[in-house]
């Protein structure tokens, strides 16, 4: 075993742990974001569209390439601040929910649905009832605190065996 590259350089396996520490942080930092942007959409104004078409896709969310759902992708009319607009409901990074096909197959041209517009720009637009709240980052949080853990231990004994070598520190 004491064969293998990461058992012979101690250093860099120390900073493989802290690489991907900080991988796994940094995408729970965008999967916190995303959480909050939910928060701050769910107060967004609320009203009925017209859908014009309806379509499931594969939906790529910045944070993470783990993430990709079935998403749908729906293009309505609706009345907001007064004027008559058409848009589609924009992929906002939360989590796609059901299925984007099969929440597509069911509100087909010509059906009514709820979709919540920015305020600041009524073009920008979702539909509730099609995602969730991304949620805390749990799982990423666990995994950094994990990783970085392994990280500072094994920092600390290679430290502690180069001095009881009396070898010079790192």
């Amino acid at each position: 075993m004491e064969n293998d590259f990461l058992s012979r350089h101690r250093f860099f396996r120390c900073a493989l742990f802290v690489v991907v520490a900080a991988a796994v942080f940094w995408i729970g930092s965008l999967q916190l974001k995303a959480s909050r942007e939910y928060g701050r959409a769910t107060r967004w104004p609320v009203t009925a569209a017209k859908i014009a078409s309806s379509h499931g896709y594969v939906a790529r969310y910045s944070w993470s390439d783990l993430g990709n759902k079935n998403c749908a992708k729906l293009t309505y009319s609706y009345v907001a601040m007064g004027q008559q607009l058409e848009a589609t409901n924009t992929n906002l990074n939360f989590v796609c929910w059901p299925d984007g096909y099969d929440f597509a197959a069911q509100h087909p041209a010509g059906t009514a649905v709820q979709i919540a517009y920015d305020p600041s720009n009524p073009f920008v637009t979702f539909v509730p009832s099609s995602v969730r709240d991304p949620g805390f980052p749990w799982g990423y949080s666990i995994f950094g605190t994990l990783f970085g853990v392994a990280a500072l231990v094994d920092l600390i004994s290679l430290l502690f065996r180069r001095r009881a070598k009396n070898e010079p520190a790192i």
